[in-house]
């Protein structure tokens, strides 16, 4: 069972990345890639420091679990793709993605499925590691992209204006 949460962890999220445009997608892989190392750092740390314990591993790493590679890079860009360059958007929405994934999926679900369990940190630690680590991929992106020109709309924020609920001028 473990073994097969793992894999639905890692395969399945990057297949939505199917049904993106392609050019929007490729404008937020570099920081993808940086979630991946940041993620692959939080874990290292976490294994020294002793905050959370792996009990399944991804592939050949000893730290890691399949979401590093999987879902929570996925996520980002998905997360980028529907609100940047909003920063409120952003910045709202990953604190409420953040929030279901630490305080509903870790405990609920992968810690009783047995993928890992959290030992000195706390499910609010964990939330303010990944809000710094969704900062620090936001500034990046910002500082990847300075000076370049790309759309300035995000596709959430279009939707949002679109469902308004203002009266419409007829």
């Amino acid at each position: 069972m473990i073994m097969l949460m793992g894999w639905l962890l890692f395969l399945p999220p990057w297949l939505l990345l199917v049904f993106l445009k392609p050019e929007r997608k490729r404008r937020f892989l570099s920081a993808t890639f940086l979630v991946i190392a940041l993620c692959a750092l939080c874990y290292e740390i976490s294994a020294q420091l002793g905050w959370w314990e792996q009990r399944e591993r991804a592939f050949y790493f000893t730290n890691m679990n399949s979401l590093v590679f999987g879902l929570l890079p996925v996520a980002a860009l998905i997360m980028f793709y529907l609100t940047y360059p909003n920063p409120w958007l952003y910045f709202g929405g990953n604190l409420a993605l953040d929030a279901v994934q630490c305080y509903l999926i870790v405990p609920y679900i992968l810690e009783r499925v047995g993928l890992f369990e959290m030992r000195t940190m706390s499910h609010t630690g964990l939330y303010l590691l990944q809000t710094l680590v969704a900062a620090l991929i936001f500034f990046y992106q910002k500082w990847y992209e300075h000076g370049m020109s790309y759309d300035t709309e995000a596709p959430l924020e279009e939707w949002l204006r679109r469902w308004s609920f203002r009266q419409r001028a007829r």
